[in-house]
Order: C-alpha cells, then sequence, then structure tokens
C-alpha cells in the first residue's frame, strides 16, 4: 500500500475516536518586514485585475490575528470546546460554506492568507462541512506562517505537500470549525493558487464531511482592506502579486475636423477632446496629410489648427496614446479648395462677390409642399465687395447651391468667368428638407366574417400640407389613400378582405420627391386576425434577430401544433403576403443584405387542412466605417440583500455617441429597463431582488448607427436583514406618564425600508421612527420595532420596560405580553405539553394568547400561540406523535412530514415558530413549513404566511379553529408509473429506447434517480428533476450485443425486447455457401455487451480515478 492509500486508509480507522485522540499543533515562521515592501496587491482572475489593500496595520503578527487553537497551543485547557482546531481572531471575516482569500499586513511582513468555513463555537451557522484542494505554484521562497490544521504528531486530517514550488493542501474538517492558513513573506512573490471545490477536491466523498449537498463550498471572495468581498469564480485559478492592477486598457481616439471644407489659405481645427482613457491620456500625435509621420504631437491640449496650403482631399490622424504606451488611433476627412476665388459662401442663403461683373447668377434649391425645386436669382453690375441674400423659398428654408460669375453680357449663361459649388452644400441639403412624416396602423376590426377595416395613421410634425399622390394601398383593399398628408396626427380608413391567411393590408407614403426613402405600414397577416377556434398555432423565431450588412438567419417553426401534425410550411420572406417558399421541414435559412427590417410569416398547414400563421421580424443594419461601442459595467463589490446603489456603466465608449443603455439586471435574458436621457449611465435595481443568492447583471449599449456591445459582470447577494436598536426615555415609568420610544442605530437607511412600525407585545402601534405613548396599566411591557426593507426580509426588535401603579403599588399583572418568561406547558418531563384555558376567571371578554412550546422528534423546536375565539376560551394541546384518534401522515401518501401536532380548541388563529436548527436537522426550508389540518380521516393544508424572522427561528401564521394540526415540511413524493419499449424486437447491435414515466405525488419540487436494469444489471442512470404534482418522461438507452430475449425494468415495471438472430454465411469446401442462424439465449449471468474484459477495463479506470491527484 502506497503512502497516499495508507493515509486514506488511516482517515477512516480514525474517525471516529478523533475528538479524543487528535493532537494538534501549528507550524509558524517569522519573517522581518521591509519598509520598502510593497502595500498593494493584485488578484488576476479570468481576464479581470483586482487592486488590493492588505486587512492590518502592521502592528499584528499574522500567527497572532489569525489566532489557531487546538489542544496543543492550549494544553491548559481541558474543555475542547475552548480550542476546537479553528481561528479565533478571524470570526468576523468567517462564513458558513465559505473561504475567502485577502493579504495581511503584520508585524513580520505581508502574508495571503486562507480562510475556509466558519467557527461556531455555539453552533449556529457554521454547522457544514467539507474539503477543499489548493495546488499554489510560485512557492519556492515563501513558507507557511499558519497551518490550519497540523499537529505535532502528524495525524492531521489535512494533507500538507509543501516541498518545492508547488504546494498541494487537502483540507478537511468537521462542522463548526475552520481550515486554512498563512503564507508569509510574500512580497516579490507571484503566487498561483489552482481551486480544487466540492467534487474537484481530492478527498471529495473520502472525507466523511463531504460528498453530498448539505456539505459544500458555496462562494470563494477575496476580501479587500475595507473587509469588503468581490466574488471570485470556482473554477479558475488567481494569481497574487505585489503592486498595482497593470494598465492594458487602451485609449479609445476620437477626432472631428470643423469646418471639414476650407480654402487653402483658412485654418481647420482638429478636434480629440471626445478621446479618453480609464487612467488620463499622455500625449496626442498628430499626422495632418495622413502620409503616416507625425507632424505635431501635444500634451497638454487635445486640439490643435492647421492650415493646408494645397488643394486636395485629405485625411487627417491623430494617435492618442497612455502613461503605458497603449495608443489607439482616430481620422477625419477634410477637403481643401481653392482660395484664390472670388466668391466665400457666407451661409446657406448668403455669398460674398469681390470684382465687377456683368451678371452674378445664383441657383438655390428648396422643398416646398411639393416637393423639391430651385429658382436662380440673380444680380447685375455689381462691383467692388457685394454681398447677395437669398429668401427662404421652401418649408423648411433654402441653399444657395451654386454662383456663376460673368463679366461680359455676351457670355451670359455659358462661359462664366467663375463657377463655385457651396462647400457645405450636403449639409445644407440635409437641414431644408421637411421633417418626415411616419405611418402607422392604428386599428384593425372584424366587420363581418373575412372582412375588416383597416385604420392607417400618420404624422405630419411640419406646419405646411405635402403632396404625396404618389403613395400606394396594396392587398385586396378598397378605398383611397390621401393625396395630401395634412400638418399633425391624421387617420383614414380602408376595407380589406384578404385573399389568403398570408396577406397583409399595406400603406406606401411615397416621400421620394422630398429627399426621403418611402415608409410603409402593415397590418400582421390577415390569418392572425379574427376567431382562433381550430387546435391549429403557428409559432416562429428567428436566430440571429439582427445584424450588420449580409446576415445568414435561421427561422424556426418547430413548436407549431396542429392536429394529427403540420404537414406544410409556407413562408413569406418579404413580408409582400406572397409564398416564396414551401417545406415539410419547420426550419429554413434565409439571408438579407438590404438594412431594415424585415418581417417573415410562416403558414402552418395540419392534416386537417387547418392553417395558421405566426410572423417574426429581423433587422439588418447598415455597415459603416463607424467603430462600435465598448460596453464596460461596475458591479457592488459588497453583498446586501437588495441594492441601494448603482450598476455603473459609466466607463462604457463610443466614438460617435452612446444612444442607449439596455439593462438586464435579474439574469432572466429579458430586458428590464432601457434608458436613452442623455447622461444616465446607471440604474439602481433593487426592486428586482427577492432572495439572496448570486446574480449576474449586463448592460448592451447602443451607439447613433445601432451597433451595440454587452459588457456583463456577476455579483452575489446576501440576505441582511436591516436591524436597530430602540432607546426609551425611560425603562420605569408609571401608569398615564409618558415614554417615547426612538429607533436608533440602523444598519441601512432607513429612509429605505419599506416599513418601520411598533408593537407592544402584540397589539399595533403607529408607524415611524419614534413613538411617545403611556399605558393605562401596570406591568412589564414589551416594545416592539417592526423593520422590513423592500426585499421582504424584516427584524423584530424588543425591548422591555416597567410600568408602575401611580400610587407606588405593586406591578399589577403581566399586561398580557408576550414577556413572561413561563412559556406555557406541562411541567411534565415528557416532550408533550398541555395550555389551560386563557381566561382568568373575571366575567369580561379575555382575549390573551395561549401559547406552549412546539415538541417534535429534534426536542423543543418552537412555539405556538392562539388567538382565542370571541368570548371563548381557547386550549392547545401539544406532542411530538399523533394523537390516538389521529392517522399520522406520510410523504408517500399526504407529500408531507410531521415535525410537531397541535389539537386546537375554540381558537380562530395560530402563530407559531419554528427554530431554524430543526428545519436544517430535517433538511428543509422556510418555504416548505405549512400548517395542515386534519379532518374527516385525511390531511390538508392550510394557508400559512412567514410572519417573521429572527436570528435562530422563522414566525408563521395560518386559521386555526377545531380540529388537530401538524407543523409540517413539504417533501417530494417521486416513483417510476409506467414503462414503455420503443421497439421490442431488434436485432444485434441495435439501440433499444426504454421509456419511464416518473410522477410527484408530493407537496414539494423533487429529483428522481431512474436506473435501467437487464437480467438484474443497472445499464443505464439518468436523474429528473418532477415539479410536485407532475410528471416527467425519462428516456434511457441500451444496445444489446447478442441475440436473446431480455427482460428490462425500472422499479418494478417490466417490459421484454427480443434481440433476434444473424443470419451469415459460410462457405464449405465445394464452395457452396451455407446459411445459418445463431441464437444466444441470455441467462441472466451479465449484461450483453459488458464481458469480463470489458469489466476488468472499468474496474481498473475506477481504480485509476481513485488516485489521488499529483
Amino acid at each position: 500500500m502506497n503512502e497516499r492509500a495508507l493515509s486514506v486508509a488511516l482517515t477512516f480507522l480514525l474517525v471516529v475516536s478523533a475528538l479524543s485522540t487528535a493532537g494538534a499543533g501549528m507550524v509558524s515562521a517569522s519573517h522581518a518586514a521591509n519598509a520598502d515592501d510593497a502595500t498593494t496587491f493584485h488578484v488576476t482572475q479570468g481576464g479581470e485585475c483586482y487592486d488590493v489593500e492588505p486587512i492590518g496595520d502592521g502592528s499584528q503578527s499574522v500567527e497572532d490575528f489569525y489566532d489557531y487553537r487546538s489542544n496543543e497551543t492550549h494544553p491548559n485547557e481541558t474543555e475542547w470546546r475552548n480550542w476546537t482546531y479553528s481561528s479565533w481572531g478571524t470570526t468576523h471575516l468567517q462564513e458558513n460554506q465559505g473561504s475567502k482569500l485577502f493579504v495581511y499586513n503584520g508585524s513580520d511582513g505581508y502574508s495571503l492568507v486562507v480562510l475556509h468555513d466558519k467557527f461556531a463555537l455555539d453552533g449556529g451557522d457554521g454547522s457544514n462541512a467539507t474539503t477543499v484542494t489548493f495546488t499554489m505554484s510560485g512557492m519556492s521562497n515563501v513558507s507557511w506562517a499558519v497551518k490550519d490544521d497540523t499537529y505535532g504528531n502528524d495525524t492531521q486530517d489535512d494533507n500538507w505537500d509543501t516541498d518545492g514550488s508547488v504546494h498541494e493542501i487537502d483540507w478537511m474538517w468537521a462542522n463548526n470549525r475552520t481550515d486554512g492558513g498563512a503564507v508569509g513573506d510574500i512580497q516579490g512573490e507571484s503566487i498561483t493558487i489552482d481551486p480544487a471545490f466540492n467534487e474537484d477536491a481530492s478527498e471529495w466523498g473520502q472525507w466523511p464531511h463531504s460528498g453530498d449537498e448539505n456539505n459544500r463550498t458555496e462562494s470563494w471572495d477575496l476580501i479587500y482592506g475595507d473587509e469588503t468581498e468581490e466574488s471570485l469564480n470556482m473554477d479558475q485559478s488567481v494569481t497574487v502579486e505585489a503592486g498595482s492592477c497593470p494598465d492594458e486598457t487602451g485609449p479609445n481616439a476620437d477626432l472631428t475636423a470643423n469646418p471639414n471644407t476650407v480654402g487653402n489659405d483658412e485654418s481647420v481645427t482638429l478636434d480629440a477632446s471626445g478621446s479618453s482613457d480609464d487612467e488620463g491620456i499622455d500625449r496626442y500625435e498628430w499626422d495632418f496629410d495622413g502620409d503616416g509621420n507625425v507632424d505635431d504631437t501635444t500634451t497638454d491640449t487635445a486640439t490643435v489648427e492647421h492650415t493646408y496650403e494645397s488643394t486636395n482631399d485629405y485625411t487627417a490622424e491623430v494617435t492618442v496614446v497612455d502613461g503605458n504606451g497603449n495608443e489607439d488611433t482616430a481620422t477625419a476627412e477634410v477637403t481643401v479648395t481653392s482660395s484664390d476665388s472670388n466668391i466665400t459662401f457666407i451661409n446657406a442663403t448668403a455669398v460674398e462677390v469681390e470684382g465687377s461683373y456683368d451678371t452674378v447668377r445664383l441657383n438655390v434649391g428648396f422643398y416646398d409642399e411639393t416637393g423639391y425645386g430651385n429658382v436662380k436669382p440673380g444680380a447685375t453690375n455689381v462691383s467692388g465687395t457685394t454681398v447677395i441674400e437669398v429668401e427662404d423659398y421652401g418649408v423648411n428654408g433654402s441653399v444657395i447651391n451654386t454662383v456663376e460669375l460673368y463679366e461680359d453680357e455676351s457670355d451670359a449663361y455659358s462661359n462664366p468667368a467663375e463657377e463655385r459649388k457651396h462647400p457645405r452644400l450636403d449639409h445644407y441639403a440635409e437641414t431644408i428638407k421637411p421633417y418626415p412624416v411616419n405611418v402607422s396602423v392604428e386599428e384593425v376590426t372584424e366587420t363581418s366574417d373575412g372582412t375588416y377595416e383597416v385604420t392607417f395613421g400618420y404624422d405630419n410634425p411640419n406646419d405646411e400640407s405635402l403632396d404625396m399622390r404618389d403613395s400606394t394601398l396594396s392587398g385586396n383593399v378598397s378605398g383611397e389613400a390621401p393625396e395630401v398628408v395634412e400638418p399633425g396626427n391624421n387617420t383614414f380608413t380602408v376595407t380589406w378582405t384578404p385573399d389568403s391567411d398570408m396577406e397583409r393590408a399595406t400603406w406606401t407614403l411615397d416621400r421620394t420627391n422630398f429627399g426621403q426613402e418611402e415608409v410603409s405600414a402593415s397590418t400582421q397577416p390577415a390569418g392572425e386576425y379574427g376567431d382562433d377556434t381550430g387546435a391549429t398555432e403557428a409559432d416562429v423565431t428567428a436566430t440571429p434577430t439582427e445584424g450588420f450588412g449580409e446576415t445568414e438567419f435561421t427561422f424556426d417553426a418547430s413548436n407549431s401544433t396542429g392536429d394529427e401534425g403540420i404537414e406544410e410550411f409556407r413562408w413569406d420572406l418579404d413580408g409582400d403576403g406572397e409564398v416564396d417558399r414551401t417545406t415539410e421541414t419547420a426550419e429554413i435559412t434565409h439571408t438579407y443584405s438590404e438594412a431594415g427590417d424585415h418581417e417573415v410569416t410562416v403558414q402552418v398547414v395540419d392534416a386537417t387542412g387547418a392553417t395558421d400563421v405566426a410572423t417574426t421580424t429581423v433587422t439588418i443594419f447598415e455597415v459603416s466605417d463607424d467603430e462600435p461601442p465598448t460596453a464596460r459595467l461596475s458591479v457592488p463589490s459588497g453583498s446586501m440583500s437588495q441594492l441601494l446603489y448603482p450598476f455603473d456603466a459609466t466607463d462604457s465608449t463610443d466614438d460617435d455617441e452612446i444612444v442607449e443603455y439596455r439593462w438586464e439586471v435579474d439574469g432572466d435574458g429579458k430586458i428590464d429597463w432601457v434608458e436613452s436621457e442623455d447622461g444616465i449611465t446607471s440604474i439602481k435595481p433593487y426592486e428586482y431582488f427577492d432572495e439572496p443568492g448570486t446574480y449576474e447583471a449586463s448592460v448592451t449599449v447602443v451607439d447613433s448607427a445601432g451597433q451595440t456591445d454587452t459588457a456583463t459582470a456577476e455579483f452575489k447577494l446576501k440576505k441582511v436583514p436591516p436591524e436597530a436598536t430602540i432607546h426609551a426615555s425611560s425603562e420605569t415609568v408609571e401608569v398615564g406618564e409618558e415614554v417615547t420610544f426612538t429607533a436608533k442605530k440602523f444598519t441601512e437607511d432607513p429612509d429605505t425600508l419599506k416599513h418601520i412600525c411598533w408593537k407592544v407585545g402584540d397589539e399595533p402601534g403607529p408607524d415611524g421612527k419614534t413613538w411617545t405613548t403611556s399605558f393605562d396599566e401596570a406591568g412589564e411591557k414589551q416594545i416592539k420595532l417592526v423593520l422590513r426593507d423592500r426585499a421582504g426580509y424584516e427584524t423584530v426588535e424588543k425591548q422591555t420596560i416597567t410600568v408602575t401603579a401611580a400610587d407606588g403599588g405593586n406591578g399589577g399583572d403581566n399586561g398580557g405580553d408576550e414577556n413572561n418568561n413561563n412559556k406555557g406547558g406541562s411541567n411534565n418531563p415528557n416532550k408533550g405539553g398541555s395550555q389551560p384555558p386563557a381566561n382568568d376567571g373575571d366575567d369580561g371578554k379575555d382575549d390573551e394568547t395561549v401559547k406552549a412550546p412546539l415538541n417534535g422528534e429534534h426536542a423543543e423546536m418552537g412555539e405556538i400561540a392562539l388567538l382565542p375565539a370571541a368570548d371563548a376560551d381557547a386550549t392547545l394541546d401539544v406532542s411530538e406523535t399523533a394523537p390516538a384518534d389521529v392517522e399520522a401522515p406520510s410523504v408517500a401518501d399526504d407529500g408531507f412530514e410531521a415535525l410537531s401536532y397541535v389539537t386546537v380548541a375554540d381558537a380562530e388563529q395560530a402563530t407559531f415558530t419554528v427554530s431554524k436548527d430543526s428545519l436544517d436537522a430535517a433538511g428543509a426550508t422556510a418555504d416548505d413549513v405549512t400548517l395542515f389540518r386534519y379532518e374527516d380521516g385525511a390531511w390538508t393544508a392550510v394557508e400559512t404566511e412567514q410572519v417573521g424572522e429572527t436570528d435562530d427561528a422563522y414566525e408563521f401564521q395560518a386559521d386555526a379553529t377545531d380540529a388537530t394540526y401538524a407543523v409540517g415540511v413539504e417533501r417530494p413524493a417521486t416513483g417510476v408509473t409506467d414503462l414503455s419499449v420503443e421497439s421490442q424486437r431488434v436485432e444485434p447491435g441495435e439501440t433499444v429506447t426504454v421509456v419511464a414515466t416518473v410522477e410527484n405525488t408530493g407537496l414539494a419540487d423533487g429529483t428522481h434517480e431512474v436506473q435501467l436494469t437487464v437480467g438484474g444489471d443497472v445499464v443505464a442512470t439518468q436523474t429528473v428533476e418532477v415539479a410536485a404534482g407532475a410528471t416527467e418522461q425519462v428516456s434511457l438507452t441500451h444496445a444489446f450485443d447478442e441475440s436473446g430475449t431480455f427482460d428490462v425494468s425500472v422499479e418494478g415495471e417490466q417490459a421484454e425486447v427480443v434481440v433476434e438472430g444473424v443470419e451469415t454465411q459460410t462457405t464449405d469446401d465445394s464452395g457452396e455457401a451455407e446459411t445459418s442462424t445463431s441464437t444466444t439465449t441470455n441467462d441472466g449471468a451479465g449484461v450483453p455487451g459488458f464481458g469480463v474484459g470489458v469489466a476488468l477495463v472499468a474496474l481498473l479506470g475506477a481504480a485509476l480515478l481513485a488516485l489521488r491527484r499529483r
């Protein structure tokens, strides 16, 4: 037996006596701190880098800080609970089922600390345990200052292989303990940790406290110097090094030219101020003419002015460089024209002419109510410097297109002395167009069978009516489209009698006379309107849904349904209502290249001839030189039950601008919020999170060209109920004397809490942070402050004050509040309990609650209180077993497990608590707890509401009248109810599929492992999740290598499979072929195809898997 195998064997032999025989010890090493050592470290994982400040101020050694205690470090402590093989100095950083990593600044230098799980002296939330394996490289020059655990006699459970540059440690611990250690003197080192949690750990399943769902490590966190946390990926290695994270992110360059058309004696301003870098820009390198050479460099300004001497088209370029040498480049186009001209354009409608000319002729463009037009005004006999202005002819202004100068009247209009085009004509040509008119389908109403009234709408944002007489209606439509669109919002109605389910009614508005593209509004295919009484239903999806330039899309209609199946799929790929392709398959591909939205419709035809249609839309974005945006998302590093600070995408960039942020923050894949308002780059999504856990958020940024980029980040939310303290102006007051209660020391901003209210006992009081009141009766009064946050987590803070009689007499009774130390119940030592009537003997109505402890298999598990019915004396009797006349529930028959039984009389409501320890022992959660009523020989669930929570228990409430009840937890009850074989006669080598039906008759969701057996041997296994009250089918397959008759079974459900013989041909000495059939009878001795050789290989494989990874 090798050393490793011996160690494993000894682990199992010693596990029973570990507490009584295990020794303890700690290996320590001290290193002097260097004043020049770095005080910042960085941790990298999966491309992410985190700057980490150490914990500690250098005044305490890491050994004293960690404070590992065992019977060797504390030999005079005779009680094991005073050392417990754990870290006593880090309890504020520990987490049950969590692993922590941080850097510690101690008097002996900087140390890397690993801390697994939580030490809980009195139980609490440290009740789980497990095993973890770390492989740590880069360890040549370091040593372990703390090892949790090592014992002097080397009998610890942990395996410490710490020779050489690679250390491998298997930590194994029991519940309510920690494991871990501290690596000292890490300055100047680069240490990489390759983690193996849970199933990946070397000792998983071998260590007794592992191998199940309860004993697992659920999180791995990096702790910063301020003790906030960063979630780490449990499947990726991390590297720890001194110094800050290196800057590997390049800048984003941006460049504009203003104006972009200049004369050869005019300057152009080149502006790179839109460039950005996460750590600042060091310099700008300018190449004015695009020849690849740097013409100028600036460090303190992002803008330069440059004058081009020669006429030409230039590509100006700027290279933006950050302090780490990362760079990015942007360009801008500049057109340089001759400035020797006597024509200077002042703006769109004014021009300056220098010199003497017989005629100056202008060409002026504009758009009026009918479309584009132009006029040719002019001036005659000009001399000197002349400024000519033209009037606004169009609905949105005019622009001078060209200017011609004529020196002699005889040359007029044929031989100009000079002609010049407006250098910014492209810009002004866009500004003079009317605002675009948009169209829509407002309403589709069925007037009779197969005939519809369609109301189209349009919005003309201009002040003028526009002539668009070339617009058209398509589809079998009767009616007229308007030839003139009036200002504002308007509608018109036509009659539509579609000729097919695929047809659409479409209005196409011709805007080409105004320099704009046509725009259309279409109804859905006719098949999507009218009564849908058939069983045929079409469905279609597209993958992807958008693309840039030429893109191939896949359209899938496989989720369509119809009587006896779908026989035909008819596809309209261009939205014109005509069938472009007919297929028998539900999936096709099609390529689009034209920018815009493309509607695709499928009409499905079932075996009866019934039809239905469905439509989807894909989008093609125009390909441009514009760079896509870069999304960056920062998420909270802390862990809270709700987020009261933003997810931030401020660092996202684009070469132009980001116009939209699409937020998805609850991990369901659907966009939760779209923000397009300028300057808003973050979101506060506290309302999306109702439960603790690990979530993934993403932001998709969209630039002005429609291009997108998505950034994703994972964050962890823990349950953090709100807390506060109660301050009373006096802890003892007389009857009638006012006392003020104030809520103080909130753990979160009280303005963000959903509910703050006061109670005296069970009597409600006012809302708010303060309350002034007085009491009419003497006694002990328990004041409650109820805090509930937006995530629904509730805390009840309590304080007791004393109210004395005004005359100084005795304190009276306890006022009926719940501070009575007597919990009620019998003093009999058995676990049952009963409570007598609450009436105190007077004639008045007594509405005090009746209380008793709840007892169950796990001893006292909580408390129950009854609210009596009107004018009645409530009674209750609690027992851990069902009363004699009551049949105890079973999970198989009733779907729940009873924790305790309560018989109630003369009550109307029950409030009960169940301890968290009891639920943990039962393997249940608060969501599983329900009150069940026994009546007429059957158990039924009572609507039960969780109304509170404390550190150690949950509080519930339910109606409870005369009956016997069980406080129970819902359980799954799963089993196989049916078995079928798809093909019961096969040939050798063919695969048989066996379908098992699994039913869950319980009240909770559950899983079920289905095992297929052949001849008594398990040949296939599959686990299926089954919702409460539901059934699921599981398919298991097996190939039979030999012929014969075989019994296949799943949990008692059986079927028979016949594997037919295979005919073979042989040739005898005479050369004639003989045919024979080989048949082998299965005697049940083994599984076909699983012979001795295969079995040996499988056993060898299992043995190899059991060997320790080195």
